[in-house]
Formats: C-alpha cells, sequence, structure tokens
C-alpha cells in the first residue's frame, strides 16, 4: 500500500488501512508532511512526485489524502496503473472527469472507495444521520429548460 499525501487526514486513513497491508511507500510534496509519515512507517520509502509511487511494481493499493483538486489526478494515474484506490471526496469537481473516472475504473477492472457512506430510511424520506445530504433532497429543484420557454 502507499499513501499520497500525507497530512493528518491520510495519515490516519493510511494508518487504519495498514491493518489490512504494509504501508512501502509514502509521497507527498510538503518535506514536513512526508518526514512525519516517514516516521509514522519508517520502513516505507519516500517520494515527492506521485507518479513514481504508482509506477512501483510492490504498490497494489493507493491511499490519496491528497487536497481536493488532486483527487482526480491521482487517483486516475493509480488506476491506470492498475491500482486499487481509496480517495476521499470528492473524487472530482466536475460530471466530466467523474465520468473519466468512472470509465478508468470500469475498463480497468479496478476498485476505487469513496469515503461517503450514506444510509437512506425510505420511511422518513431522508438519510440517516447526515444532515447534508438531507438538504440536497430538500432542495428546490429548478425547472427543465425547454424550446418552448425560449
Amino acid at each position: 500500500m502507499a499513501l499520497i499525501g500525507c497530512s493528518g487526514r491520510g495519515r490516519g486513513i493510511a494508518k487504519n488501512a495498514s491493518q489490512f497491508g504494509n504501508v512501502v511507500a509514502v509521497c507527498d510534496v510538503d518535506d514536513t508532511q512526508l518526514a512525519v509519515a516517514q516516521q509514522q512507517w519508517p520502513k516505507a520509502k519516500s517520494f515527492k512526485d506521485f507518479r513514481s509511487v504508482v509506477a512501483r511494481q510492490d504498490v497494489d493499493i493507493v491511499v490519496c489524502g491528497t487536497v481536493d483538486h488532486w483527487h482526480t489526478l491521482v487517483s486516475i494515474a493509480a488506476m491506470r496503473a492498475g491500482k486499487d484506490v481509496y480517495c476521499e471526496k470528492p473524487l472530482t469537481l466536475t460530471v466530466e472527469i467523474g465520468h473519466r473516472s468512472a470509465s478508468v475504473c470500469h475498463l480497468g477492472v479496478i476498485a476505487i472507495r469513496l469515503r461517503r457512506e450514506l444510509k437512506f430510511d425510505p420511511l422518513s424520506e431522508s438519510f440517516v444521520g447526515d444532515a447534508q445530504a438531507d438538504q440536497w433532497l430538500s432542495r428546490e429543484m429548478r425547472q427543465p429548460w425547454s424550446y418552448e420557454s425560449v
């Protein structure tokens, strides 16, 4: 397993995931974060460029703990290299890139896990324990566009 993005959240996720496999590589552009991760996993090799990590043959899973706008690039590169990916939300910032990410995942028979678990209660028509998701259910939807309205 490799950790790309070694901030506190990334290290926490990798710590939980390390019960299932060894962390063999850590990667971050910030020397301070990289040093902390290197202390936590002293046997792991450290990198500054994520492309070197995804090219490694001994990495099967990539934990993406980068900042949001890097999630897509790192995740797609890892999937193209045949790695399974765990990524925090959001995976992408646009629908188009989301479609591309899903296509790469599907074509490569790659597993990707995003960290947003929702449990829907059909009786109350709400998400259990997630007020933010409930807001999306209750928001007003715009009227569909039609030629007649132009």
